[in-house]
């Protein structure tokens, strides 16, 4: 576990590269894009949500809901006030999605709503 989600990491880390991430993300006040990704890698296989399928299968669909959190959330909208946007942005962003939206729609929901308690 991250043992401190908060705290950003140092400018020139290659946490991102480690977990797949794109190192131009923002950070936001709960801390970076790639602590994100570290946290639901490790996190995944325990979510109720994940029935077996990989973490690869699920990442676009955590990464929708932290990135949109950062976009929609920060302005005082809540998931469900977006969530036809971050479905779209889901189906449409980064090719076709491994997953249909209404399975993974839980894990989205968890990303966005993780975000929003550290943000507090």
């Amino acid at each position: 576990m991250i043992s401190d989600p908060v705290k950003p990491l140092p400018e020139g880390n290659d946490i991102g590269k480690l977990v797949g991430g794109n190192m131009a993300t923002a950070t936001s006040k709960s801390g970076s894009h790639a602590e994100d990704e570290a946290y639901w890698r490790e996190n995944h296989p325990a979510q109720n949500f994940a029935s077996g399928a990989s973490y690869e299968d699920f990442h676009h669909a955590y990464r929708t809901g932290y990135e949109g959190y950062h976009e929609f959330g920060a302005e005082g909208k809540s998931f469900e006030e977006t969530e036809t946007k971050l479905r779209e942005r889901y189906e449409t962003e980064d090719g076709s999605p491994k997953l249909p939206w209404t399975t993974v729609r839980p894990a989205t929901h968890a990303a966005w709503h993780r975000k929003a308690g550290l943000a507090k």
